[in-house]
C-alpha cells in the first residue's frame, strides 16, 4: 500500500500484529490439524510486510478469512460429533489475540479502515460511526483505486457526515445523538 499508517503508532499496532501472526503460524507448524489455519496465517503475513509501509490493500480480505476460520471453529466446538475437530484452545486463543490485534491496527488506520467499512454489510455500516475528517484523509490515499463519480460520492457524504453541517445534524437528531 505504501500510505499505510508510518507513525510511532502505526508501526506499534504493526509490530503487535506481526508478533500476533508469527505466534499462530508457529502453533500451526507443530499441528497438522491446524495445517488450513497456517496457510491462512501465512498468507496474512504476506499481505502485512515487515513494516506499514509494506502492507497490502488485500490485509482486509485475509483478516476476514481469519475472522471466517475463527466462526466456522466455533460452530464445530457447539457440534455433537464436529469434522473437523475444533482447534486446540491456545490455537483458538492465539487466533483471538490476532483478529484483535488486527481489529487495533484497522482501526487505527484511516485508509485500511475505510477498506474494511467497504466490505461491511450495510447494517453494519449503519451502526459505524463516521470520522469525516479521517475518511476524507483516507480518500486521498484510496485515490489511485477509486474512479473519479465514486471519490466524489464518498468525499460528499464525508462532508454531509460532519456535525457542523446541516445534514451532518439531521444524521444525529434522527441517531438520538444530539441534545
Amino acid at each position: 500500500m505504501g500510505e499505510a499508517r508510518n507513525d510511532e503508532t502505526g508501526r506499534e499496532f504493526h509490530g503487535e500484529v506481526r508478533s500476533a501472526a508469527l505466534d499462530l503460524q508457529d502453533r500451526c507448524k507443530r499441528s497438522d490439524q491446524l495445517y488450513a489455519l497456517g496457510e491462512a496465517v501465512r498468507k496474512y503475513i504476506d499481505q502485512l510486510g515487515s513494516g506499514p509501509r509494506e502492507v497490502k490493500r488485500t490485509l482486509i480480505l485475509f483478516g476476514e478469512v481469519l475472522r471466517n476460520l475463527r466462526n466456522a471453529d466455533s460452530r464445530s466446538q457447539e457440534a455433537t460429533n464436529p469434522i473437523p475437530e475444533p482447534m486446540p484452545e491456545d490455537a483458538f486463543a492465539a487466533l483471538q489475540t490476532l483478529i484483535a490485534a488486527h481489529n487495533q491496527y484497522v482501526s487505527n488506520d484511516p485508509a485500511l479502515a475505510s477498506l474494511l467499512r467497504a466490505l461491511m454489510d450495510p447494517e453494519e455500516v449503519a451502526s459505524v460511526v463516521v470520522m469525516p475528517d479521517e475518511t476524507l484523509d483516507a480518500l486521498d490515499d484510496l485515490a489511485p483505486v477509486l474512479d473519479g463519480v465514486t471519490q466524489e460520492v464518498l468525499r460528499d457524504a464525508a462532508e454531509a457526515a460532519k456535525p457542523d453541517t446541516p445534514a451532518g445534524r439531521r444524521a444525529l437528531d434522527e441517531q438520538g445523538g444530539a441534545g
